[in-house]
């Protein structure tokens, strides 16, 4: 069931770029971001009717992480969706976690959760080796402090971690990011995102890399009840992200168990679906009204270990890990 967003009155105070204010066929005479107009419930970008495209920020597609090669000028990118029997499915040598995203390049960037030394949680990065390690600690929980670290998400250029950080002590969820300087491994100190308009509990929340849209969009799944569909407003290294979408209870044709992340076009919602009692990968399209709609369609064939499917940027490689420990991670490669 989706639902209308109730407008955030504070957001003038720190967000004044011009903007549509839309009219009573939203609900809630909402304000949308620079570009934006009002469509039913949503704001959608141009005409109200297209899905988002625009241009390439990163080198997601072009086979070179951004910060290590100069991208040229922006250009749409484009998400042939995988269609037919995967290729192969390769689990990698020696490579266990959960959440893993890598970026299917030259460079090979790469990210997922694991335990440190402590046996807490620890984000792990490696750039450049090929999915075969060393993978290094970037983000790591503090026991000191009852910080938790959960669910990592590798932006397409390599550059950004966003993942859920739990304040134990206080009791305090959030969305945070961490940034590292180009043609370098150190990690700045995680900001947490301001994210305009959401009213779901935090505790149940796992975000998803961004798109390589302009602006950039991303999803927040809430466990195995609802999602929403966010975009960045304010520039590419601005912390505010406004909910445009909210479903509870997504309807596919298959049972929605979450772990959920967007094409790097923004045109496809790829998540973990249940069918006949087995996890497995799933895709639906946007569709004209904006929203993400229709039968969902399986990327992968029969199978019971499927946590946190990603498909990369260039579409043709799926990452996926084990259901049970040590949470092996995969490899699909379409033709």
């Amino acid at each position: 069931m989706r639902r209308a967003l109730i407008p955030i009155v504070l957001l003038a105070a720190c967000y004044r770029p011009a903007r549509d204010s839309c009219a009573i066929a939203c609900g809630t005479n909402e304000l949308c971001p620079d570009g934006y107009t009002c469509s039913n419930t949503f704001c959608a970008l141009g005409s109200a009717t297209c899905s988002p495209n625009g241009g390439e920020i990163d080198a997601a597609v072009d086979g070179v992480p951004g910060d290590m090669m100069p991208d040229g000028t922006p250009s749409p990118d484009q998400c042939d969706i995988p269609n037919g029997t995967p290729q192969s499915d390769t689990p990698f040598t020696n490579v266990f976690g959960r959440w893993f995203v890598g970026v299917f390049a030259n460079d090979f960037p790469a990210a997922m959760l694991g335990n440190d030394g402590a046996g807490l949680p620890a984000i792990y990065v490696q750039l450049g080796q090929a999915f075969n390690g060393p993978f290094q600690v970037a983000i790591d929980s503090d026991a000191n402090a009852g910080i938790k670290v959960d669910a990592p998400r590798l932006s397409p250029n390599g550059t950004e971690i966003f993942f859920h950080r739990v304040d134990v002590t206080n009791a305090v969820h959030a969305i945070s990011v961490s940034v590292r300087g180009s043609n370098t491994d150190v990690w700045s100190m995680p900001t947490d995102l301001m994210l305009v308009g959401s009213a779901s509990d935090l505790s149940l929340a796992d975000p998803s890399p961004p798109t390589t849209t302009d602006p950039r969009h991303m999803i927040i799944s809430y466990g195995a009840g609802s999602y929403e569909e966010l975009v960045q407003i304010g520039g590419i290294a601005s912390r505010q992200w406004m909910t445009i979408d909210h479903v509870d209870n997504p309807s596919f044709g298959v049972q929605w168990s979450g772990q959920a992340s967007l094409t790097a076009d923004a045109k496809f919602l790829v998540f973990r679906g249940n069918s006949g009692g087995l996890n497995g990968a799933f895709y639906v399209a946007r569709q004209p009204d904006g929203h993400f709609g229709g039968t969902a369609q399986p990327l992968l064939g029969t199978t019971s270990s499927v946590n946190e499917p990603y498909l990369a940027p260039d579409c043709h490689h799926l990452f996926y890990s084990d259901n049970t420990p040590p949470f092996q991670v995969h490899m699909v490669t379409y033709p």
